[in-house]
């Protein structure tokens, strides 16, 4: 079974990259071959990466932003990529990295590639701007292609 790991801090969002996946596999949320789990922080994600081995992680840059998770540090995509360059060659997922970040979305791309690591940076604006829908669109059929890939070699 395939998995696949969002690291996001916003729950809203997570439902929709795993709404977009599911709608570019043209199956339900749940009802498919596919092993999800999501990750609000930067710890929960290091965890996460230890137990599920992922197929492909969704990574957002800037966790926690706007403060909700005040009682806890929860680091950034960057402490994640580290902890995914540091995985064993035979267990490191692919990576979409979905943060909007001009700057740090690309370079956490630069430091995955450098390591080895399938990666790609698809900045997904948030809800109001232009462009929304389409690349949350894009962003799921990229993932669904390449977890289909995966279903497929198993």
């Amino acid at each position: 079974m395939s998995s696949l790991l969002i690291v996001e801090d916003h729950s809203w969002r997570s439902d929709q990259l795993e709404l977009a996946v599911a709608s570019a596999l043209d199956v339900r949320v749940g009802t498919w071959p596919l092993e999800v789990h999501v990750a609000g922080t930067a710890g929960e994600a290091v965890d996460l990466l230890e137990v599920s081995s992922p197929d492909l992680v969704f990574l957002d840059y800037d966790l926690d932003l706007d403060g909700s998770l005040s009682t806890e540090v929860s680091g950034t995509g960057e402490d994640v990529a580290s902890a995914i360059s540091t995985t064993p060659a035979t267990r490191r997922p692919a990576v979409l990295v979905h943060s909007k970040n001009p700057e740090k979305g690309p370079r956490l791309v630069a430091g995955l590639a450098a390591a080895g690591i399938q990666s790609a940076w698809i900045p997904v604006p948030r809800p109001e701007e232009p462009g929304y829908r389409s690349q949350l669109r894009f962003l799921g059929v990229l993932a669904a292609a390449f977890l289909s890939s995966e279903v497929g070699e198993e």
